[in-house]
């Protein structure tokens, strides 16, 4: 539903034989993220710990990529802002475990699932970013919020942005 927004959902339920249409808020999804995306741009210009970033990467089961949560470090490594970062591994994420950081960090980006952003990172203090809202922050992707389209859905897809950083490979002496 979120990467088609134009496209009607309908579920069937074969117990009550109920055929129902589906619907999701689009504009309050894009909205709460917008604001995670520019209070994260808002932590670049910022100085010491307000600025520093905390990348997850998901230790439970498979929901992590080893890969990307390299490429993101990389990407705020070597970005024109060079983010102040910090590797964290983790095997759930809530809003009272990323608590314990206090203000030492200002923004989290997550590799454990973009739904997770996306349906609950608005209970989260601090923004927690997906690895593409990350991107946009970092200038590296455009926004949906610049009228460059839907919101990107395509986190699987065989040749996404997103499957090439998972299959990345880190530069010799890095």
């Amino acid at each position: 539903m979120i990467a088609n927004p134009a496209v009607p959902a309908f579920r069937y339920d074969p117990y009550s034989k109920k055929l129902t249409r589906e619907r999701y808020d689009h504009a309050e999804m894009r909205e709460v993220r917008a604001q995670a995306v520019r209070t994260a741009s808002q932590s670049l210009s910022s100085s010491s710990d307000a600025g520093r970033w905390g990348v997850i990467l998901g230790t439970l089961g498979r929901q992590g990529s080893f890969r990307q949560h390299q490429a993101i470090q990389h990407q705020l490594r070597s970005s024109r802002h060079t983010v102040p970062h910090v590797p964290i591994l983790l095997s759930e994420l809530s809003p009272a475990k990323l608590a314990c950081f206090g203000s030492h960090i200002s923004v989290f980006v997550q590799t454990s699932c973009p739904r997770l952003s996306i349906d609950w990172g608005y209970a989260f203090a601090q923004p927690l970013l997906s690895p593409y809202e990350a991107a946009v922050v970092m200038g590296t992707q455009p926004g949906w919020t610049d009228g460059q389209g839907d919101y990107p859905m395509d986190f699987y897809e065989k040749d996404s942005v997103w499957a090439k950083a998972r299959t990345w490979k880190p530069p010799l002496g890095v």
